[in-house]
């Protein structure tokens, strides 16, 4: 905490929280019964360190069943949280915490206080849903940020989420931005309707407004206007985005499939071996004969977030060597791009003007090789934006891990009648246990597991001069 205070030169922090469901068990055999939505939280000046699980407490787990009864959904659960939070008065934003050094530390620190604020809230659209009481890609209007990005119901494939043309822009200018104070005025209006409409009428006004109305969800509680800002915490994630059944995985299938190259590029991937830390992921198997009717029948590449972040290099390699001129080629070669720049901004070598570039051209070489867009590419828009305002692109990859750990507990717990409090009660522990640990999150060049080294290894090291 005191780093994350020292880089920025101030006595605020910023909370982030991210959520997600959980479902413990046989991956093929999901008892649905067990499954429970989680949440995490972090500080966003702890910046690189954002990529550490460990840097993300694990706040609370709730069993889905419940969850999905709540007046308001996740976004009940979320307002209870924060309410805990910013209204305490330990955490309050005008009151803030004080911290003492310990009785007897010689030459104590003068005492520094902190105080919280609300930063952002990632997560993959489902949960981002739920939280903001969105209708998310089943309203009409699926974007809270813009005022003009809608769809026509006779344009809408609800398989597959395309978007009509008066929402396929490629360029942010075209964007009208919302502000929070219109979310709000929104919301407002949905609250007098809700009182005086038939609800068949108030359906069709939650379906415009792209809003589903609830008394306790976080956008109802006033005394919360001035955390919950949704224009600024509103913060699309990049990985479930561009890798997660994402636009990638659509990308891919498109130029392989419109240009025959599914023979050819199965052989050339064959002569590709990954490193040994990435043993986990096989890339060959995914292009088997069967994979491939998988594909070309859902109209994707069908894989996860971490084997398409390992394809996509490859892919991007040989279309710059095999068919480089070729108007398929360009969106992937550019989102591939696109990709590796969103990595670079933990190093602070992006600005956000040339991200955006990137993003654009990407789009427009999408619509020139005349592909459907679907809701996802709408959120690439949005990215610069959310850099410029927070100085970082936070994505899902760590909370992912996280996911793995709570599974590995959550099946392990016979006795369901504590089944959440169990689940959270082991996870803490585990949590605090590994935080105590001093190289926990260490930057420093060192060994991971270290132990003595061998003789001969030592014996070279002392003719270095290395002392044992």
């Amino acid at each position: 905490m005191q780093a994350a205070c020292g880089s920025q030169g101030s006595n605020v922090l910023h909370l982030l929280l991210y959520a997600d469901e959980v479902t413990p068990g046989n991956p093929l055999a999901h008892k649905t019964a067990r499954k429970v939505w989680c949440l995490y939280a972090s500080i966003k000046e702890f910046n690189t360190q954002l990529q550490n699980e460990h840097a993300w407490v694990t706040l609370c787990c709730v069993r889905s069943s419940t969850v999905s009864e709540l007046d308001g959904h996740l976004s009940q659960l979320v307002k209870a949280i924060l309410c805990n939070i910013f209204q305490s008065q330990v955490c309050s934003m005008d009151v803030g915490l004080l911290l003492t050094e310990p009785a007897g530390c010689f030459q104590p620190k003068p005492h520094k206080r902190l105080s919280l604020k609300m930063g952002f809230m990632i997560m993959d659209g489902q949960a981002s849903k739920f939280t903001m009481s969105s209708k998310g890609d089943s309203g009409s209007r699926f974007c809270m940020l813009c005022r003009n990005v809608f769809l026509a119901g006779d344009t809408q494939d609800n398989d597959e989420g395309f978007v009509a043309e008066v929402s396929a822009y490629a360029k942010h200018n075209q964007l009208s931005l919302t502000e929070d104070a219109e979310i709000y005025q929104s919301w407002q209006r949905l609250q007098e309707r809700s009182r005086t409409c038939s609800r068949a009428d108030f359906n069709m006004w939650q379906q415009a407004a792209g809003m589903t109305w609830s008394e306790h969800a976080m956008l109802n509680d006033l005394q919360m206007q001035q955390v919950v800002q949704p224009c600024t915490m509103i913060f699309h994630d990049w990985m479930h985005a561009l890798l997660s059944n994402g636009i990638l995985n659509i990308a891919i299938h498109n130029v392989l499939e419109e240009l025959s190259l599914w023979s050819s590029f199965s052989g050339y991937i064959a002569h590709w071996k990954l490193p040994a830390a990435f043993k986990g992921i096989s890339i060959k198997q995914l292009f088997d004969s069967k994979r491939v009717d998988k594909h070309r029948k859902s109209q994707k590449i069908n894989c996860t977030a971490s084997e398409m972040l390992s394809l996509v290099p490859i892919m991007a390699h040989y279309l710059r060597n095999v068919c480089p001129n070729r108007l398929e080629s360009l969106p992937v070669l550019l989102l591939s791009k696109l990709v590796d720049m969103l990595q670079a901004t933990w190093q602070k070598r992006i600005q956000p003007e040339e991200l955006l570039d990137v993003v654009e051209a990407s789009l427009e070489a999408w619509k020139n090789a005349g592909w459907k867009m679907i809701k996802k590419h709408h959120w690439l828009l949005h990215l610069p934006d959310s850099y410029r305002r927070h100085q970082l692109i936070c994505n899902c990859f760590v909370m992912e891990r996280k996911k793995k750990t709570i599974g590995r507990v959550a099946t392990a717990i016979q006795n369901t009648l504590t089944y959440e409090t169990s689940i959270h009660q082991e996870v803490v522990t585990a949590e605090l246990m590994k935080v105590s640990e001093k190289d926990c999150f260490s930057s420093e060049l060192c060994l991971l597991k270290s132990k003595a080294a061998p003789k001969k290894c030592l014996t070279l090291l002392l003719g270095f001069g290395v002392h044992a």
